[in-house]
This record gives structure tokens, C-alpha cells and sequence, in this order.
């Protein structure tokens, strides 16, 4: 019908701006809630894991005769007697 022309929908202008920035805020929180739940199950608990299994297997002591055998402490000697050590 050529004589009638229909009307084209005006454009929503109106609360479009409030409406992106709840969208875009929204977004925002998903993609950092997912980054930090990575974060935490990738990093933090393994790291936490492997501290808590090395504080209740690691020997101080053992390290120790271990370090001061190699003759690395002026205090102590190789032998682990306390004293200057013998040349």
C-alpha cells in the first residue's frame, strides 16, 4: 500500500544509559566472583596444603646437623661440638 506509510518504532532513549550500567556492573561482579573462586581453589589452597604437610614432616633438627656438618656456622663445628671450628 503504497499511500500508507507506516510508522517506524521510536528508538528507546530513555533509561537506556541505567540500564547498560546495571548490565555492565553485573557483568563485572560475575567475572570477578569467578577470578577470585579461581584464585582461591588454583593458588591459595594448594599453597596452603603444601605449607601445612612441610610444617608437620619438616625436621629442624635434622636440617640443622645437616647445615652445620658442612662447616657452614662459625659458632658450631662439623662435628657438631660447640666452639671455634678447627682449621
Amino acid at each position: 500500500m503504497p499511500g500508507d506509510p507506516k510508522k517506524i518504532p521510536r528508538p528507546v532513549l530513555v533509561g537506556h544509559f541505567e540500564t547498560k550500567i546495571k548490565q555492565n556492573i553485573g557483568v563485572a561482579l560475575a567475572i570477578s566472583m569467578a577470578g577470585s573462586l579461581w584464585w582461591w581453589w588454583g593458588y591459595i589452597a594448594p599453597r596452603k596444603r603444601k605449607y601445612a604437610e612441610y610444617r608437620v614432616t619438616h625436621d629442624i633438627h635434622e636440617e640443622f646437623k645437616k647445615i652445620a656438618s658442612t662447616g657452614a656456622f662459625d659458632s658450631v663445628a662439623p662435628d657438631g661440638g660447640v666452639g671455634k671450628k678447627k682449621p
